[in-house]
């Protein structure tokens, strides 16, 4: 495996051995009671008593070198203003190393990291087998402002105009407000009728929950 690169084989019961392979590495110990192999295959040994009779066995040593399949998953794949922290978490593997290009880590643990900024975030685990493998996984940012403009139906009010209509563009959601004025229709639209002078104010919001006044 990726661990075990030379693997020691043992034999006993003997006093003298040879060894030999047809597919293997034998990197050393030919003749002696144990070998070191540097690759998988099947290893035979004859073993010789002092009484003159010999006796053989064979093993065969098996290769394990499969990487790990890494997964890496987001709890949103984008930070938004709604979404300022996101999870990450791996599986697949026994332990994890976690990196980032233009990315910001808030915290990290073994196979979780919560993150606060877009860029690629990159995980690379290790299997049981002491193989690597990585994933990767890109997260946007969309934390843009919605741009409000209003369009009043009149500037003052007077006798002749006793109500006027404000009309907010930009945005998905709004909501007005008021300090010292009168909102007479849904203060939660784009448009709302108002019957007193005051400051009146529009909190406007896109999807990704950012919002600008």
């Amino acid at each position: 495996n990726c661990i075990d690169s030379i693997v020691s084989i043992y034999a006993n019961g003997a006093s003298s051995y040879t060894w030999s392979t047809l597919n293997g590495t034998i990197l050393s110990g030919l003749n002696t009671p144990s070998i070191t192999v540097g690759s998988p295959g099947s290893y035979h040994v004859i073993g010789f008593g002092d009484n003159g009779c010999t006796d053989s066995t064979e093993i065969t040593i098996t290769d394990n070198t499969t990487p790990p399949n890494i997964n890496l998953n987001a709890s949103s794949n984008e930070i938004t203003c709604m979404d300022s922290i996101i999870t990450l978490s791996a599986n697949g593997g026994i332990s994890y190393n976690w990196s980032a290009i233009n990315g910001n880590y808030i915290s990290t643990t073994d196979s979780t990291a919560t993150i606060n900024q877009g860029g690629l975030y990159i995980i690379e685990g290790t299997g049981i087998n002491g193989c690597n493998s990585s994933s990767m996984i890109y997260i946007s940012t969309n934390t843009t402002t919605p741009p409000i403009n209003i369009l009043t139906s009149a500037d003052t009010l007077t006798c002749l105009t006793q109500n006027i209509n404000l009309n907010a563009s930009g945005g998905s959601t709004h909501q007005w407000n008021t300090i010292n004025g009168s909102i007479t229709t849904n203060s939660n639209s784009a448009t709302i009728t108002i019957n007193n002078p005051g400051t009146y104010i529009i909190n406007a919001a896109n999807p990704n929950g950012c919002s600008s006044l």
